[in-house]
């Protein structure tokens, strides 16, 4: 069984995937030792 998929994303490589999905990107934040970051988008 497959729980996990674990990827790594540039914020610009994030943003082109879902500017082609039909989102916006609004806001980006990453952690201060860059382990984690949350992209907030909507829909465009």
């Amino acid at each position: 069984m497959l729980t996990e998929i674990s990827r790594k994303f540039t914020p610009d490589g994030m943003r082109g995937l879902l500017e082609a999905a039909g989102f916006r990107w609004c806001r980006h934040e990453e952690a201060a030792n860059g382990y984690f970051s949350l992209a907030l988008a909507a829909p465009a």
